[in-house]
């Protein structure tokens, strides 16, 4: 790791932020990855940015930029998952997802696979959160939750960073509110800073 940057008081359309970046330099690769994570003041909310930085004299292609990814569970741990503590049968995924409205059980989700832009993971007592990409629009984001995973990355393909440069992922913020509320403040933040896109 090469250090920890903090900055205070950055402006956002929901209120001033307080941001981390944390940097793990690749000597050999001669890269930098990036991670930015900053809360916004009074809010139950999270942004989450993935960036890496050419330090060497030649160009690179980018492929994609990962942000979350919780591992499988161990073998020698079974059962153990990203959901915690109870079963999996108590989470419901719940969004929009290209022209059909998304809300399943897990069961279902694990028969499909899919990789989704946007969505909630809640349980039946309230707890959970919605992502979905925010910020200025940099590329799509690519999540996939089963019940031993949750990936979240930003696809950078066919992106060439030339040399000396930083470029940064799709942002995406974590909303720990009800789905309803945490839908309608991701979404007036898209049509603030996404336009038509």
């Amino acid at each position: 790791p090469v250090g920890t940057e903090i900055l205070a008081d950055q402006p956002g359309p929901y209120g001033k932020t307080r941001a981390t970046i944390s940097t793990v330099r690749f000597e050999n690769l001669k890269i930098d990855l990036l991670l930015k994570i900053e809360r916004i003041e009074g809010t139950p909310c999270l942004l989450i940015n993935a960036g890496i930085r050419n330090r060497s004299d030649r160009k690179i292609s980018l492929g994609q930029l990962t942000m979350i990814d919780l591992p499988k569970a161990n073998t020698s741990d079974a059962g153990a998952s990203w959901a915690g503590q109870g079963g999996l049968q108590d989470w419901v995924l719940t969004g929009q997802h290209d022209d059909y409205r998304l809300t399943r059980s897990f069961a279902d989700l694990l028969k499909d696979n899919k990789i989704l832009e946007h969505f909630g993971v809640y349980r039946k007592d309230g707890a959970g959160f919605f992502l979905g990409p925010v910020g200025e629009p940099a590329a799509y984001i690519h999540a996939y939750v089963a019940s031993d995973t949750f990936f979240v990355a930003s696809e950078m393909t066919p992106v060439v960073l030339p040399p000396e440069t930083l470029r940064w992922g799709q942002q995406i913020a974590l909303l720990f509110e009800p789905p309803r509320q945490a839908m309608l403040r991701w979404v007036d933040w898209v049509v603030k800073t996404h336009g038509a896109r």
